[in-house]
C-alpha cells in the first residue's frame, strides 16, 4: 500500500549558486553525499537531483521544509547507478511511524531541471 508520494523539481542554477556556501553544503548534505559529490567531479546536476531527492521525500513524509531532515534523508548510488536513500534520526522515526517498509526513489535531469520522485510504500 502506497503511504506517500512526493515529486521536487529544481533548477540547477540556483542550487549551483546555493553551493557557493559551505555552510549549505554541510547543513543538507551528509559526509558519505559529500564524498560522492566530489567523486563524480561535483556535478551540479547530481546533487540538484539528490537536493531534489531530499523534498520529494519531505513531502511524501508530508512535513515541512523546516522539520529540519534535510541532513537526516541520505542519497547515494548504487554500482550500476541506481539512487537509493538512506534514513536517521527524525527523518527514519517518521518513516517508521507511518509503518513503511519500503521507499522508491526516481532521479532523472536535464540540463537546467533535475526531477526527483518518492514513494514510501507499507
Amino acid at each position: 500500500m502506497i503511504v506517500g508520494i512526493g515529486l521536487d523539481i529544481i533548477e540547477v542554477e540556483r542550487l549551483k549558486k546555493s553551493c557557493e556556501s559551505k555552510s549549505f553544503l554541510n547543513r543538507i548534505f551528509t559526509p558519505a553525499e559529500l564524498d560522492m559529490f566530489n567523486k563524480r567531479s561535483f556535478s551540479y546536476e547530481v546533487v540538484a537531483g539528490n537536493f531534489a531527492a531530499k523534498e520529494a521525500t519531505m513531502k511524501a513524509f508530508s512535513v515541512g521544509f523546516s522539520s529540519g531532515f534535510y541532513s537526516e534523508i541520505e542519497v547515494l548510488r548504487e554500482k550500476s547507478g541506481k539512487p537509493f536513500i538512506n534514513l536517521y534520526g527524525n527523518a527514519k522515526k517518521k518513516f517508521d511511524e507511518l509503518g513503511c517498509n519500503n521507499i522508491f526513489i526516481s532521479l532523472t535531469n536535464i540540463k537546467n531541471l533535475a526531477c526527483a520522485q518518492v514513494i514510501l510504500e507499507k
